[in-house]
């Protein structure tokens, strides 16, 4: 797009962009350090790999102490309580022996990024981050909304639906695939301790950042046995997309 900032940065161990149509350019590089700054600073609280990190201390020491934590760590630690218990424990960072904020963490930090372009009257904005979380903040310059496509794991550039953003976010969760190393898994079920090895996609539009990213992922990690409620999320609207070894679409399945 002409006329358009564009930020790039690597953050919680993938690729962070930020486009700022409606900004001058001057505001943009101001507006553009700030979200970098609160997204790196996030990281520093949500990274359990990171010894200077506050959730690696966190998951080091004895006493496991909330009132000791930052209000950043301790709000995030309520609200992955509650989902927990509203997606029946296929949402669970602490299910093991360290709590694990990978599934709620980018879409934290793109709440607080939305706040930051409020605070500057921004009446357009796009993020993405690492092309699984995605926030868009009103229209597309040339659109009533933003698109976004959906990719094929299995086939480069293939299109397996769309969603229409406006002033909502969008999280997919799924596994990754590779000619050499074939498909690859990285979520696990709380409830059995297994990686959830299922060749599907799970695409969430909320309101909510963190719902989207959340909700994402209980769905997979419960290889779609759960799937969230109308009447419990009322902003979510959820495609499970199911395919096979060769990239072809099994069943598409919509909770709206």
């Amino acid at each position: 797009m002409k006329d358009c900032f564009h930020s790039s940065f690597w953050a919680m161990n993938t690729r962070f962009n930020l486009v700022l149509p409606s900004a001058d350019f001057e505001d943009s590089e101001e507006i553009a350090e700030e979200v970098k700054n609160e997204v790196l600073r996030l990281e520093k609280v949500f990274s359990r790999f990171d010894s200077q990190a506050e959730l690696y201390k966190f998951n080091k020491s004895r006493e496991k102490d909330l009132s000791s934590v930052s209000g950043d760590l301790s709000k995030a630690l309520k609200i992955s309580a509650e989902y927990s218990e509203l997606t029946e424990g296929y949402f669970n960072p602490s299910y093991s022996s360290e709590t694990d904020l990978g599934g709620l963490g980018k879409g934290f930090a793109l709440e607080e990024v939305k706040k930051i372009l409020l605070d500057y009257s921004l009446s357009r904005a796009f993020i993405s981050f690492g092309e699984s979380s995605i926030y868009a903040l009103g229209t597309h310059p040339h659109g009533d909304c933003w698109e976004i496509a959906v990719c094929n794991p299995f086939r480069e550039n293939e299109s397996l639906g769309s969603f229409k953003l406006l002033n909502s976010s969008l999280s997919v969760s799924g596994f990754s695939f590779s000619k050499n190393a074939g498909c690859s898994y990285h979520l696990v079920d709380p409830n059995t301790g297994r990686l959830a090895k299922n060749n599907m996609l799970v695409c969430v539009l909320s309101e909510s950042c963190i719902e989207s990213e959340v909700l994402s992922t209980a769905v997979y990690a419960s290889s779609a046995e759960w799937l969230p409620e109308k009447r419990v999320f009322p902003s979510a609207e959820t495609a499970v997309i199911e395919l096979n070894g060769n990239g072809e679409i099994i069943r598409k399945h919509y909770v709206e």
